[in-house]
């Protein structure tokens, strides 16, 4: 039976964003393809979009109708699934645009580095939910989350693929100041940031 609270409690208003920004990106791509040209051979990568576009409302349907608690307890395996398939880019992965970012899998190819980025949001809201405390996480509990995000950061970014990696630790530091630090720990972080992009700064300079 369908269990009204999900309908009750679903963001309405972001899932009408994502259809507009879909909607959006589609037909710019069907623009930038050459509208009104139907034996143009590029056509074929607007009906891929619409099939992917298709294959992520399916995704987030079955994601949505999966109680979170069990994504909670597959975490560690998830992410550890997800960190494999990251070692096997560099070692099997296909070149693509000067990188190593796609791992062939039979017939299809799949980009672990975007699924890196779900796997860093499982196990920090896995470890997060456990270590909350109202006055905020000391140094000593933001240990754990670092290595969660520093391990597929560093291979990420051995592929190369800095966008990404980088995208994941914005993903990590958001959530982590959402959940709230520590004042004396966020000083320190702070001007240890401050004195890495400064020693940054100046070797590139």
């Amino acid at each position: 039976m369908f269990d009204r609270r999900l309908a009750q409690n679903f963001d309405w208003p972001l899932l009408g964003i994502t259809l507009a920004l879909s909607f959006v990106g589609v037909v710019s791509l069907h623009s930038a393809l050459g509208a009104g040209v139907p034996s143009s051979p590029e056509r074929i990568l607007y009906l891929k979009q619409w099939i992917w576009y298709g294959a992520g409302w399916i995704a987030m349907t079955v994601c949505f109708s999966i109680d979170y608690k069990k994504i909670e307890r597959w975490g560690m395996p998830i992410y550890a699934l997800i960190n494999l398939l990251l070692v096997a880019v560099l070692f099997f992965g296909r070149y693509v645009g000067g990188s190593r970012r796609w791992l062939g899998l039979g017939p299809i190819s799949i980009q672990p580095s975007e699924m890196a980025k779900i796997a860093v949001i499982i196990m920090l809201a896995r470890y997060y939910a456990r270590v909350v405390r109202s006055e905020g996480l000391s140094v000593r509990e933001l240990i754990l989350p670092f290595v969660f995000t520093a391990i597929p950061f560093a291979l990420i970014v051995q592929q190369p693929d800095l966008g990404t990696a980088m995208m994941v630790f914005l993903i990590a530091a958001t959530m982590t100041l959402y959940v709230k630090i520590e004042r004396k720990t966020l000083i320190c972080l702070t001007l240890i940031a401050v004195l890495i992009g400064g020693m940054g700064w100046f070797y590139l300079k």
